[in-house]
């Protein structure tokens, strides 16, 4: 088993059991719990993207496409207002700006916690729930862009820093906590 599977299943346990993660499942968000996680989400994603980009450009590859995430989050809310990203989105940003400052492979190992975490929580509240949010991340176009990002590690020549991998998944882990708590306060 290799370290990023070890990494995954520490983790994923914890986020499945996170009570945003399961209101997600149930249907049962509050709305105000909706709006603080769509509007801390796309300030996220704003800052994600750029790092991304770079890692494309970086190794000279195209990743698949996937329809416009915001639909996800609309699927949430009636409309997504961004908000300057609190203490725990700043943090895990300036954890992957200094990690993709390392190359292409260690900011695979700081974005991947995020891409595939989305995709499996969706894929384990399909029995629960089918909702927009949901079917966005377990949808095959989502999939096909997690797995460009598992072949690119698996591919890999070089040694991955499961350092930053781990501190990641300590950010997503965060990330929806926070989202529970600060959200239940919104």
């Amino acid at each position: 088993m290799t370290s990023l599977q070890t990494i995954r299943e520490q983790f994923m346990p914890q986020i499945m059991a996170e009570p945003f993660v399961k209101a997600i499942g149930s249907n049962s968000l509050t709305q105000r719990q909706a709006d603080y996680y769509t509007a801390q989400d796309a300030s996220y994603i704003e800052a994600f993207m750029p790092i991304v980009n770079q890692i494309d450009e970086s190794l000279h590859l195209t990743r698949p496409t996937s329809d416009d995430e915001g639909q996800a989050h609309l699927s949430l809310v009636d409309a997504v207002a961004p908000k300057p990203l609190d203490l725990v989105g700043q943090s895990y940003v300036n954890h992957m700006r200094s990690a993709a400052q390392k190359g292409a492979m260690a900011a695979i190992m700081a974005t991947l916690p995020c891409v595939e975490s989305y995709y499996f929580i969706a894929k384990a509240l399909a029995h629960q729930t089918n909702n927009g949010w949901q079917q966005y991340y377990a949808s095959k176009q989502y999939h096909d862009l997690v797995t460009y990002y598992w072949q690119i590690v698996d591919h890999s020549d070089g040694q991955l820093d499961v350092a930053i991998f781990e501190k990641s998944y300590q950010f997503e882990l965060k990330f929806w906590r926070n989202a529970y708590e600060k959200g239940s306060q919104y």
